[in-house]
């Protein structure tokens, strides 16, 4: 194919993929009535926002800043607080995490104004995930610690699952399971009692996980992550299906079944890229490339790995660039010929 022909095919792609994003816009923006009072079509245009922003999440973007604006133009110090929140959410979920912070310290500072504990336990939880996304853990840490108090206190029996899980999940990252278990073992109790699927969900994938690690036989691990993923599939929550699919991948690597494991890390990997979830990608990116290196295919590695440097660059993620250079060496060491390319 000569280079003309390829960059109309581009240009062509550019243009479709578009068109797919304002049709996506104009779709969530036919949910909102326009016939309505400004504090109705406020809740509204939150609503969408929040049920739409893992599938689209420039299309939910420009609702909720909208939304806020409207906050801001009824003076309603609760709800603006709410759409930086979620603006903030979108940002940190799709790995843009100053600005994330920009909107949570926003977010904050109206709880801490009011002196608004609903708020304020919402402002710490969000920033400890921004810290937990880009992989510093004990800012996270520090910042689920005063959400909890707090929580307790209100009581806010939501708020406090989302924490216990959010500490859980962190501790899983540290390698500490026990500390993990506990904690996300009380999340989940309180998510079952509320009858939260999302929450359930989300715990089920993360018990997964450490079920994965200590246990030699996979049982346990295999129905937390099929359980998960049966309600995440009801909830349509595409970031939390390729959460799952990741996971599974990982049993399959530990089984040595690579051409499975090859298999839903790249479902995943489909999934992360249309949600532009710079984090998940870069993890996706880094597994396939190990992968590959089992498979003893390790120019086709290489691609994967040095695309998953480059996003950990781009967004700072300390983690996940200290773990791909690992990566890459190790590739380079099994290649064993440094004039390949």
């Amino acid at each position: 194919m000569n280079k003309i022909n390829l960059l109309f095919i581009n240009f062509f792609i550019f243009i479709t993929v578009s068109f797919a994003q304002q049709d996506n816009l104009d779709s969530l923006k036919s949910l909102i009535n326009q016939n309505v009072s400004d504090t109705v079509k406020l809740k509204q245009m939150m609503d969408v926002t929040w049920e739409s922003f893992r599938t689209y999440p420039e299309q939910s973007l420009e609702i909720i800043k909208d939304a806020l604006v409207l906050a801001k133009k009824l003076e309603r110090y609760k709800d603006e607080a709410k759409c930086n929140n979620l603006i903030g959410i979108i940002f940190s979920t799709t790995g843009r995490y100053d600005s994330a912070m920009f909107y949570y310290s926003k977010a904050l500072a109206k709880g801490l104004e009011y002196k608004d504990d609903n708020i304020i336990q919402k402002g710490y939880n969000n920033i400890g995930l921004n810290f937990y996304y880009q992989g510093i853990y004990d800012k996270a840490l520090e910042y689920y610690f005063k959400t909890l108090p707090i929580c307790e206190k209100i009581p806010d029996s939501l708020g406090l699952a989302n924490a216990y899980a959010n500490v859980g999940n962190t501790y899983m990252e540290m390698k500490s399971n026990k500390d993990a278990l506990a904690y996300l073992d009380k999340a989940l109790l309180i998510f079952e009692k509320i009858n939260n699927k999302r929450g359930i969900a989300n715990t089920l994938n993360s018990l997964g996980g450490i079920y994965d690690d200590i246990d030699t036989v996979k049982t346990r691990a295999m129905e937390c992550f099929n359980r998960s993923l049966k309600l995440k599939e009801e909830l349509n929550d595409r970031f939390g299906i390729s959460n799952t699919l990741h996971q599974i991948a990982i049993i399959y690597g530990k089984e040595k079944n690579y051409e499975k494991e090859m298999e839903f890390y790249k479902k995943a990997l489909i999934i992360k890229r249309e949600l532009d979830d710079k984090s998940g990608i870069t993890k996706a990116l880094l597994n396939i490339g190990m992968t590959y290196n089992s498979l003893k295919k390790y120019n086709d590695a290489f691609p994967f790995l040095f695309e998953a440097l480059k996003i950990s660059k781009e967004t700072n993620n300390y983690y996940n660039k200290q773990q791909a250079y690992q990566d890459l060496a190790k590739t380079y060491s099994n290649v064993k010929n440094f004039d390949c390319f």
